[in-house]
């Protein structure tokens, strides 16, 4: 084993005594913990430079103090019944590390930004841990196609496909099947050199165009209410972020152009928009198109989810409408093959924007895991990733169906779901009379994922709105979940409110507002 062995040369101290205390400190420090296995004697003579009379005489000094002990067979061990002395010494190091006069970093204005988006960072972070980050089930994914894949690829047969590229965009194979896939599915017309493969597209090619191209006070149009990351890293550039409503055709884009206002970039979720579920028309997108073009700004199109939509129609992406002038399209494999593979893209214009990002993006960050891109470049050129697509797409309209009726049966009267037909979650409102943290407390009792969406809103925030994740679970599970989710909602307003189950019973439905 590597270990640093950190003691004084001393003449007035044996050799032997040294490297023992040096030990007893790694100990203390945490390096080396009770139940670890210490380097062997030979080993120890080459980590300390020592003779292995020296080696042997600190182990024994360590072994007759009671700090490790020799198993024949096995080699040495620090002593189990260490854990607690040593647990003791690390609380009382860790308190006097506290206790001295710490140096603050210079308060850069960064710095500044970050701190003060810390509330809107943690609320966004237990939306995305209650709704299980909108991960696919280990159940749902094609594991058969995704292990013979790794198989095949793990054997190395064509040493040139692990050739060191250093292209930044990714692997071309990968590239190429994707510049095909979204030809097919997107009706997107790109060459395989504008797309970029990217581990999380939506927060490092963000981040990564914001600062070539997002100076302070730049004006970004956002949805309202809306995915509240891109809103972070966009104040985190000290950009102005403005927010335009949203209703049930998705983005209003009379609003946006009523603002007239130089805005340099609208960032929009057509295909699926969060937490509203909304699709944004046909009309609109048209509209949209139009404006980025007469007003030189940039469309941001997140086409999160276009994958999961339930009994509606495909609609063309903005980038299509476009040709690829004014729109950056990004995609994710997240919300399909997460946990597995976690990659995504961006598929820039064709234009001078393509090269400036390549050359950014060379600096930075040029290394993505190879293998995984082979996989998955199979996965799409065999067909085995659009037939997950539509096997998932069955299951998840199942549960929907499972969820929508489950909860309107059961809690009538006491909540309203949102009609919109697509993604992997309910948008829910609740009868304002009834408790948030009742909600969410039986909810969690129920295991049922569920959480509000005040991370989506900037103001004004409704109290009544849920958002309860479908996809993830099993449909006799959820029935189950919903099942007991509905009796404890009932039980607590009957024991708290004094709302017997006929009064619930007799109560109207909930406009959806």
């Amino acid at each position: 084993m590597e270990f640093v062995v950190d003691f004084e040369r001393r003449s007035d101290v044996p050799l032997y005594r040294s490297l023992a205390t040096a030990i007893k400190a790694a100990i203390s420090d945490g390096r080396l913990r009770p139940g670890d296995k210490i380097p062997s004697v030979r080993m120890l003579c080459e980590l300390a430079d020592v003779s292995r009379n020296t080696a042997h005489q600190c182990y024994q000094t360590l072994i007759d103090e009671g700090v490790i002990e020799a198993v024949i067979g096995k080699g040495a061990f620090v002593r189990k019944a260490l854990a607690q002395d040593v647990n003791v010494s690390r609380k009382s190091l860790h308190q006097s590390e506290i206790e001295k006069p710490q140096k603050a970093p210079r308060q850069t204005q960064m710095i500044e930004n970050v701190l003060s988006m810390e509330v809107d960072v943690l609320t966004h972070q237990k939306t995305a841990q209650a709704l299980k980050h909108q991960m696919p089930s280990l159940a749902d994914l094609p594991l058969q196609s995704i292990k013979r894949a790794m198989a095949k690829h793990s054997r190395f047969e064509d040493p040139s496909l692990l050739a060191y590229s250093g292209d930044p965009f990714g692997h071309p194979n990968l590239r190429e099947a994707i510049a095909r896939y979204v030809l097919r599915a997107r009706a997107i017309k790109c060459s395989p050199e504008q797309v970029v493969i990217s581990s999380r597209p939506s927060q490092q090619m963000l981040d990564l165009y914001c600062r070539l191209f997002i100076e302070k006070g730049d004006l970004i149009a956002v949805e309202h209410p809306g995915y509240s990351q891109p809103r972070q890293i966009f104040q985190l550039h000290d950009a102005r972020v403005l927010p335009i409503p949203v209703d049930e055709s998705g983005l209003q884009v009379e609003a946006l152009a009523a603002l007239e206002k130089p805005i340099n970039m609208v960032y929009v979720t057509p295909s699926h928009q969060d937490p509203t579920g909304a699709i944004l028309s046909q009309s609109r997108r048209k509209q949209l198109v139009d404006w980025a073009r007469q007003n030189n700004a940039v469309i941001w199109e997140d086409d999160v989810e276009n994958e999961y939509r339930y009994g509606s129609e495909p609609l063309p992406a903005l980038y299509a409408l476009d040709g690829g002038e004014r729109v950056i399209y990004q995609s994710t494999f997240w919300r399909t093959l997460c946990p597995l593979i976690r990659m995504g893209f961006v598929i820039l214009p064709a234009n001078a924007t393509t090269e400036i990002i390549r050359s950014a993006k060379y600096m930075l960050d040029r290394d993505l895991p190879i293998v995984e891109q082979l996989v998955l470049a199979d996965l799409i050129n065999d067909g085995s990733y659009e037939r997950h697509v539509r096997e998932m797409r069955k299951k998840f309209t199942a549960r929907r169906m499972t969820a929508v009726h489950g909860l309107t049966v059961s809690l009538n009267g006491l909540l309203s779901i949102n009609k919109n037909t697509a993604g992997l979650h309910l948008r829910v409102l609740f009868d304002a009379s009834i408790p948030r943290d009742l909600i969410l407390n039986c909810g969690r009792d129920a295991g049922l994922s569920i959480t509000g969406t005040q991370a989506y809103y900037l103001c004004d925030a409704p109290q009544n709105e849920f958002l309860i994740q479908f996809a993830h679970v099993e449909e006799e599970d959820l029935k189950q979940q919903i099942d007991l989710f509905s009796r404890q909602i009932k039980a607590q307003l009957n024991t708290q409110f004094c709302m017997p189950d006929q009064v619930l019973a007799a109560r109207p439905a909930i406009p959806f507002s």
